[in-house]
């Protein structure tokens, strides 16, 4: 297992609350976006960057929702090892990953999307060591194995397998939908920002790269 740098108790808290944490953090980022701008603002550059966001913003939501189709009445009963946990251990947290980088590119200010990258990298290592770890004194040498030829974090196509057929229990695969669809929703409030800054009904009065 990888040994995650940090402080301990910090790292801990963030494990136990980290949906609580990240609902909060998108808050706070929607009100800094609120009152900020980018100077490259109308380039090409600007606009490739929101083109890109959009389509990583569709596969995060994509792939997040192929991940719920796996574990939805599974996690932590099995040791799932097929579809999208069958090219990576940790899909759900790719996608939200490419989440997060579609979303803030779909900005057009490249400082977020390089300080989200850098939180996430900072604080979820830890949750899947402890994640890892709760898998292994669960399922022992079958999760060993799983290790070897699946890679922890970034997806191998090379790996890929999926089953015939696939039981979905509906009742929490809804409850988790909306957490899913999360990303279209807060892209959705990226969108009325921007149309407020276009229409001056918002002030900036951060300008960034």
């Amino acid at each position: 297992m990888a040994v995650v740098s940090g402080h301990p108790t910090c790292m801990t808290y963030f494990q136990k609350h980290r949906i609580f944490i990240s609902r909060v953090g998108t808050l706070v980022f929607l009100f800094v976006l609120l009152f900020s701008g980018s100077d490259r603002e109308g380039s090409l550059a600007s606009d490739i960057m929101k083109v890109v966001g959009r389509a990583l913003v569709g596969v995060a939501v994509v792939g997040r929702l192929w991940c719920l189709s796996y574990i939805a009445g599974y996690k932590k009963a099995v040791l799932n090892v097929l579809g999208p946990y069958s090219v990576s251990r940790n899909p759900l947290y790719f996608f939200s990953l490419i989440g997060l980088i579609g979303l803030t590119l779909a900005t057009g200010i490249i400082t977020f999307c390089l300080f989200s990258i850098a939180l996430f990298s900072m604080f979820y290592p830890a949750v899947i060591a402890q994640e890892e770890q709760f898998l292994l004194s669960e399922f022992g040498h079958d999760f060993e194995h799983y290790c070897k030829k699946t890679p922890r974090f970034f997806p191998s196509l090379a790996c890929y397998k999926e089953p015939h057929e696939w039981v979905i229990n509906p009742v929490i695969f809804r409850r988790h939908l909306f957490d899913a669809l999360g990303f279209f929703g807060v892209f959705s409030v990226f969108e009325i920002i921007d149309l407020f800054h276009k229409h001056h009904l918002l002030p900036i009065f951060l300008h960034l790269i």
